[in-house]
């Protein structure tokens, strides 16, 4: 998958209002919306999810959007660019990934290329949950409507109209 520079990603995250919180906040490069997003949907799954129902869950999710950006939270690794016909290889990396997250270092953020919508990939995942930050409500709504149809269970939670 072809990467981006720091520069072009800067320019993806500005475009869609997503800040960048620095290490000298603690938070070691830690993604967030300036506003607070318009929905933010909580996917859960246990053990007995992963891989399979992992796999299939996050091809859902990655439906909504014809491009990603994988972002790294740290390291020395440059954030990919993922199209559609590349979701495949996305969902196989994210799942290969999984038992190598075991802090917040090996995080992984994916976020749409409109910047409607991003993804916390973390090792918290079977614990917490997979969080998915949306500013439209539109795409909260398309993709509520896909985890529905795949009987996920989720949480949703809305903090503007």
């Amino acid at each position: 998958m072809p990467e981006i520079n720091e520069e072009q990603l800067r320019k993806i995250l500005a475009e869609a209002g997503i800040s960048i919180a620095g290490s000298e906040l603690d938070t070691e490069n830690e993604l967030s919306y300036k506003e607070n997003p318009a929905r933010i949907i909580v996917v859960y799954f246990d053990e007995s999810d992963i891989p399979g129902g992992l796999a299939k869950t996050l091809e859902q999710i990655l439906s909504v959007e014809s491009c990603w950006v994988l972002v790294p939270r740290e390291g020395s690794d440059k954030a990919s660019v993922f199209e559609k016909q590349d979701i495949q290889s996305l969902v196989k990396h994210l799942i290969a990934q999984l038992p190598k997250m075991n802090n917040v270092g090996e995080d992984l953020y994916i976020i749409g290329k409109s910047g409607n919508v991003f993804i916390s990939f973390d090792h918290h995942l079977t614990e917490e949950g997979l969080g998915i930050f949306l500013s439209d409500v539109g795409t909260a709504g398309t993709l509520l409507g896909v985890l529905n149809e795949i009987g996920a269970e989720l949480e949703l939670f809305a903090d503007r109209p």
